[in-house]
């Protein structure tokens, strides 16, 4: 069984995808939803990443979330990443 729920609010979402340099990108999500009930309480999620590319077959990417809602946990939760990919060509 599936629960839903359904919350009417208001909602902000702002996007960012910046180049820093290069080889070196940064993209970003902003969103904050606050229910009708209870304006005084926002929800955040913010979303971000840089990449960068070191060669032709190396790059980096590192992320960064930030979370914030009230009816999961009153405390903010945070989430970092670091991924490092290699590509390699066969044909």
């Amino acid at each position: 069984i599936e629960k839903f729920k359904f919350e009417t609010g208001i909602e902000s979402v702002t996007d960012i995808d910046f180049t820093l340099d290069t080889n070196l990108k940064w993209k970003s999500k902003f969103r904050l939803f606050s229910r009708f009930e209870s304006l005084d309480v926002w929800d955040i999620l913010w979303d971000n990443t840089i990449t960068g590319k070191i060669n032709t077959w190396l790059s980096v990417n590192f992320s960064y979330i930030l979370l914030y809602e009230k009816a999961q946990s009153l405390k903010t939760q945070m989430k970092e990443g670091l991924q490092v990919g290699i590509t390699y060509q066969l044909i």
